[in-house]
């Protein structure tokens, strides 16, 4: 509370002693230097994030200079989205990262965002489920090429996701032990799949291989070099 009273002290003196020193850098500007710096590091699902979601939520601030953007300005942005909390929670935190990019390269010199309560995204999730009886009776009973049985096997009995089961190389399988082990997966952003380790430690794990699998996956990989990859073409 304390730190908050100053912060509002701060901005009301500015307000009213402008800085001749302040920067005249536009929103936009900011916003279109700040997103150059990291577009090329995020996946295309969070660039359509930023893209789609965000931006254009922000243009009403595009033309006014980032260090006069204050609380009034931001909740002019954020109250229209109140009913819709996950749109409202990633404008929020798009414009946290983009006046803490601007405060390091010090065209501000607070973080008007503090000011604004973050919302709490309310919207249901959907929940995952297993397969039902009949699509389980289709699998089963439709005859698959020795790929397609492969992604299924790793999708359906090892909860591999698609861009983790088609990275997947020999020395990952682990038959003696009967291990799969999984830290890295194929980001399909680009024409050509790049090949990355996963997002954080938790994304790394070792699964236990089923011990109807064992002779499976020995005969797969036994004409395998190391560094093959299970999902070829």
């Amino acid at each position: 509370e304390a730190e908050e009273k100053m912060w509002r002290t701060i901005i009301s003196y500015k307000d009213n002693h402008p800085d001749e020193n302040e920067s005249s850098q536009t929103f936009r500007t900011v916003r279109e230097e700040w997103y150059a710096t990291k577009k090329n590091y995020v996946q295309q699902a969070t660039r359509k994030m930023y893209e789609i979601d965000c931006f254009p939520k922000l243009k009403p601030l595009d033309s006014k200079a980032i260090s006069r953007i204050d609380e009034k300005d931001l909740s002019r942005i954020m109250n229209p989205l109140k009913e819709k909390t996950n749109i409202a929670e990633k404008v929020y935190m798009c414009l946290d990262q983009i006046f803490k990019y601007a405060l390091k390269k010090r065209f501000i010199s607070s973080n008007p965002i503090v000011f604004i309560i973050r919302p709490k995204n309310r919207t249901n999730e959907k929940s995952k489920r297993g397969l039902t009886k009949e699509e389980r009776i289709v699998i089963d009973n439709t005859v698959w090429n020795e790929r397609q049985e492969l992604l299924l096997k790793l999708i359906l009995d090892y909860g591999l996701r698609k861009e983790e089961a088609t990275a997947l190389q020999k020395k990952k399988i682990d038959t003696a032990g009967k291990t799969i082990s999984i830290d890295q997966a194929f980001d399909y952003t680009q024409n050509i799949p790049r090949l990355k380790k996963t997002k954080s430690d938790a994304g790394k794990r070792i699964i236990p291989m089923l011990d109807q699998d064992a002779r499976y996956f020995t005969d797969l990989i036994k004409n395998l070099k190391d560094d093959d990859y299970l999902l070829q073409m």
